[in-house]
């Protein structure tokens, strides 16, 4: 037979142990008796998960939440203090230090900085009229080639091209140079957006706009427009 010990004071689960007949009192009242030691009761354990602990209420066991030793934080103030009651959390705390609106921000900035910078060296712009693809990142050696007036090159496909003329290099670096605006203007605008955010929940809505990415259609486009007006756009 088992005995499950609870604490005096908090009522807590402590343990079980084994108990025996109290002979004397069996044989008195004809039926078995055994001897439980003090706050213990013959009541069967719940099953209790992580951050939980049975408490005796005199009847029957109670689950409750128990968050004691572990450090918990005011929402408001991010002040941290050890929990200490076994319980639910105290009202306006929580396990975690959740950033603040200042941090958000930060974190924000710094992923669509990566995003922008693995977007701009990752992505290969394709000159229609010429059908060649070129990342922006060879900028300076297609202008490099021009100047040079290199008979043969390689696109970044590995593409052979021959021969180009002053034109059509310019055709390729105004398409480069006008793909770096443009991203470089979304990365600007949303880093402006995030800045002026108020709360968590209007910056939370910009998650999926720290995916750096442009639509391809507006770059040709601005590239069918007279050089004059595109520059003013």
């Amino acid at each position: 037979m088992k005995a499950y010990n609870y604490d005096r004071i908090t009522k807590e689960y402590i343990g079980s142990e084994t108990i025996y007949l109290d002979q004397v009192a069996t044989m008195r009242e004809g039926k078995e008796i055994y001897l439980y030691p003090a706050f213990s009761t013959p009541v069967e354990l719940p099953k209790t998960n992580k951050n939980e602990v049975a408490v005796w209420n005199g009847a029957q066991w109670e689950v409750k939440e128990d968050y004691r030793g572990l450090t918990i934080y005011k929402t408001e103030t991010r002040e941290s203090m050890v929990c200490r009651e076994i319980g639910s959390l105290p009202k306006g705390h929580s396990l975690e230090l959740k950033p603040s609106l200042a941090e958000k921000k930060a974190d924000y900035i710094l992923t669509l900085k990566t995003n922008f910078t693995r977007y701009m060296n990752s992505t290969k712009i394709t000159i229609p009229d010429l059908d060649l693809s070129f990342l922006y990142t060879s900028l300076e050696n297609i202008k490099q080639e021009k100047d040079l007036k290199l008979a043969v090159s390689r696109d970044d496909n590995n593409k052979i091209y021959t021969n180009l003329t002053s034109e059509q290099y310019d055709v390729i670096i105004g398409y480069l140079l006008t793909f770096g605006q443009l991203v470089y203007l979304y990365k600007w605008n949303m880093e402006n957006t995030i800045n002026k955010c108020k709360n968590m929940e209007i910056l939370e809505g910009l998650r999926d706009k720290l995916t750096v990415k442009i639509d391809m259609s507006q770059l040709t486009n601005l590239m069918n427009m007279p050089e004059e007006k595109r520059n003013s756009y």
